[in-house]
Parts: C-alpha cells; sequence; structure tokens
C-alpha cells in the first residue's frame, strides 16, 4: 500500500500519502481512550503519526512465540470488546473492523495497542461480532484459537450462518485485494473541461478536499497510482502524472496510454469528476474479474466505460481502433469479453461537467 508503517526507537511511525486517511486516523486516536486501545498520539507532521507504544511486537510475532489459543483469544478479544465500547460511546455505532491484520496491532505487557484503523465502517454489534468471529477463521483456519475467540466475544449469540456469510465475504474481499494489489491505477484527468471554463476538474473542491484528493484516498488499495493528465496542473501530489501517447483521442488515448504504461495484468481506470466512487465498489469489480477483458461499471442501463478493469492484452484491438480514428469506448467494449458490475447507487458514476452539477452535488455531499 502506498501508506508506510515503521516500528522504530518504541514507537509505531505512519506516513500517508493520502491527506484524508491522515485525518481520519488522526481524529480517531484523539478521539478514542488511549489505556491500551490506541497507541498515544505523541507528535504530528505533515501527513505523519508517531505514535508512543510500550516494548512489544506485533500480535503475528508473538503467536509465532506459541502462547497458548486461550490466552491469545482472551488478549484480543478483551481488546476488541474495550475497542467496541469505546467507539460506541464516541460514535454512537459498533465499528466492524474490515481488515482485522495481526500485524497491525502491538502486543505489550498492558495489552493490546491497534495502530490501524484505515478499513472499517459503522454497524451493528452483530454484525460487527460476525465480522470478528469470521476473521479468526480466516486467521487461524480451525485452530482451537478461532473457536475460543468466538466463544469470547459473542457467547454464540451470533447465528452461525452469518458467520459463515461474513467468512466467505471476506475469503472473496482477500482473492480480490490480491487482484488489486496487482494492478495499476490510472485516475483520467485529461479532459479539456470546457463545460467547467476550462478548469481542472480534478482540483475542484467538494466539503474540505478536492475532486482528485477523494479519488486518491479511494484508491489507496493499489500500489501503482498514476494519474493521466496532459498538463502539469496535478505534479503537486507526488505521484506520476503520464501524458496522452496519441494526443486528442479522448478516454480512449488514456486507456492506451496507462496500458503501454502499465508494467502490470491489469490497469483500473477512474476518472478525476467522480469524486464519489466507493471502495468496495472497486472491490466488487474485482472479484467478477476472472478471464474477462475488462469489468466496467454499470448503472441500470448506463455504462460507464471509464470506470474499470482493463487487461493489457486488448491493446492490439485498442491500437487498431486508434488507427481507424474510432475513439468509441463503446466500441471497444463491443470487441473485447466485457463483464458489467451493477450498482444501485448513480452519486457514484456522477460525473461533475458543468458549474451546475458541481452545484447540485454541493448541496447534498458537502463532507
Amino acid at each position: 500500500m502506498n501508506n508506510r508503517t515503521e516500528i522504530k526507537d518504541n514507537c509505531v511511525i505512519k506516513q500517508y500519502r493520502d491527506r484524508i486517511s491522515f485525518e481520519n486516523e488522526r481524529m480517531i486516536y484523539r478521539n478514542l481512550p488511549a489505556d491500551g486501545l490506541v497507541p498515544v498520539l505523541r507528535e504530528e507532521g505533515e501527513r505523519t503519526l508517531v505514535l508512543e507504544r510500550l516494548p512489544g511486537q506485533t500480535f503475528s510475532a508473538w503467536l509465532d512465540t506459541g502462547p497458548s489459543p486461550s490466552e491469545a483469544a482472551k488478549l484480543l478479544a478483551e481488546w476488541i470488546c474495550r475497542f467496541e465500547d469505546a467507539a460506541f460511546t464516541v460514535f454512537g455505532q459498533y465499528p466492524v473492523l474490515e481488515d482485522l491484520n495481526p500485524r497491525n496491532l502491538i502486543v505489550t505487557p498492558d495489552g493490546i495497542c491497534g495502530i490501524d484503523f484505515e478499513y472499517w465502517h459503522s454497524g451493528t454489534r452483530e454484525e460487527a461480532l460476525a465480522v470478528m468471529c469470521a476473521m479468526a477463521r480466516t486467521l487461524y483456519g480451525g485452530a482451537d484459537i478461532a473457536a475460543c475467540l468466538e466463544q469470547r466475544l459473542s457467547g454464540a449469540a451470533v447465528p452461525e450462518e452469518r458467520i459463515k456469510t461474513e467468512a466467505e465475504r471476506i475469503r472473496q474481499r482477500r482473492a480480490a485485494m490480491e487482484n488489486i494489489r496487482r494492478s495499476a491505477c490510472i485516475i483520467l484527468a485529461g479532459g479539456k473541461a470546457s463545460r467547467m471554463n476550462g478548469a481542472a476538474k480534478g482540483l475542484l473542491v467538494l466539503g474540505e478536499y478536492t475532486f482528485i484528493e477523494r479519488i486518491l484516498h479511494t484508491v489507496q488499495l493499489f500500489d501503482r497510482i498514476r494519474i493521466s493528465a496532459n498538463t502539469h496542473d496535478y505534479d503537486a501530489l507526488g505521484y506520476p502524472v503520464i501524458p496522452d501517447v496519441v494526443q486528442d483521442c479522448g478516454p480512449t488515448g488514456a486507456l492506451y496510454t496507462a496500458l503501454m504504461d502499465a508494467d502490470t495484468e491489469h490497469v483500473f481506470t477512474v476518472p478525476c469528476d467522480t469524486p464519489l466512487l466507493k471502495r468496495d465498489t472497486i472491490v466488487r469489480m474485482y472479484r467478477m474479474l476472472d478471464d474477462h477483458d475488462a469489468v466496467i461499471l454499470r448503472t441500470g442501463e448506463r455504462l460507464h466505460p471509464t470506470i474499470g478493469i482493463y487487461r493489457k492484452r486488448i491493446l492490439p484491438v485498442l491500437e487498431k481502433q486508434i488507427q481507424e480514428k474510432d475513439y468509441r469506448m463503446r466500441g471497444l467494449l463491443d470487441k473485447i469479453h466485457t463483464a458489467y458490475c451493477d450498482t444501485d447507487d448513480p452519486v457514484e458514476t456522477m460525473n461533475i461537467n458543468t458549474p451546475e452539477d458541481l452545484e447540485r452535488i454541493t448541496k447534498k455531499h458537502s463532507v
């Protein structure tokens, strides 16, 4: 991932490429009690958090030292329950930890500290506990620690079917994440924005953040992120900016350049004027990848070819289409093996093309 975590000199140093992730986690550290739930926030820097911790080791390393399953389960369950109670007090809902990674928990003489809260959402206690029990099975398989942890967390209050459902969802999510980490992401920011009076659409502001900051936050799932632009408007963001190899071809030219530039089999594309695309939607798209040449987002009958996963092997088809001066993305989709991922939230795919579009979306989503 693009964020970097380093354990050094009894501190956890976290450096963020993404301002939204930085500010969100800083808010959590500030609001949750620092009595073993999270490390103490000692110092803040530009997109850097320095967290105090007692001498210890990651939970995964501690498991390798051979504690009994009941001892490990007791320690982890106590932290989860304290974290849930504290987060419920602060946020009014239970936190559903989507990625309970044992490398992101530090075992100290006084218990466990959490050092990563990037992937979580609010939900019911049953949902939270079902995810925890499913995570236990995912992390520890059929070992006794999973059963012990489930018993301590749920007291058999969570239906077995619910746990199985969450376990399967987590399994599929992890498989999708493997493909995501082997992909490149390209943010399409090369449009002329004539209907926005020539303003760079990615730098328009929604709430406290620019469009492209919101998109960069969403696509932090990817290890390789590029921005497709033919200007220097985005140079200061710290990501590689690649101009179109073939000019004046629109998104088709940007896709061609992205596939030519990529050292990966897959490229995920997203336009800079869709700032409300959800991270879970990207994961769902990758769950559908299989052997398709492309997976495209769809809302009802409307296709969104610029929000999609494309395989590098379609380059000859794309190159022929450009040579024929056929720049229609829909035309490309008809020539390759394409799957479609449906979303019932039209806001995710809303393009902000005019000042009126911007005003409308700002009134509804100014967060």
